[in-house]
Parts: C-alpha cells; structure tokens; sequence
C-alpha cells in the first residue's frame, strides 16, 4: 500500500486531534498517520506532548492547530 502523503496526513491529525481531547500514538497509527506527521505538528507548535493518566504519550490540539483546521463550506 502506497503511503499518504505527509500534508494529507498532517491534516488527518489536525482532524483527530479536532475531534478528540487527547490522542495517544496508537490511536494515530490506527487512522494511518504516520509518526513523521505527529512530529511537525508537535515541531510546529500545533500539537503538544504530555503523559496521560496511565503514563503513555497522549497528544492535544493548540490553539494555532484550532486556527489551521480547515474550514467546512
């Protein structure tokens, strides 16, 4: 399987990380977004890191990722 391309992929998460509170990396693999994307929304200032309540890596949405998400028509 041919993989996404990063921009695609980057505004997948911007999307998941829209939807949901807090996403952990497995919950990315999951929707086929690869650990380069989660990386330049984290590198960008659109995404940051923290440690959930059972100690894993969970990932939440800025206020500039709320600003980069595409607008609906």
């Amino acid at each position: 399987m041919k993989p996404m391309p990063l921009d695609y992929q980057v505004e997948e998460a911007l999307k998941i990380l829209a939807r949901y509170k807090h996403v952990s990396k497995g919950d990315f693999i999951l929707r086929r977004v690869g650990a380069t994307a989660i990386a330049s929304l984290v590198e960008t200032g659109l995404a940051t890191v923290g440690r959930g309540r059972n100690g894993g890596i969970v990932y939440t949405l800025t206020a500039a990722g709320k600003a980069r998400l595409p607008s609906d028509p």
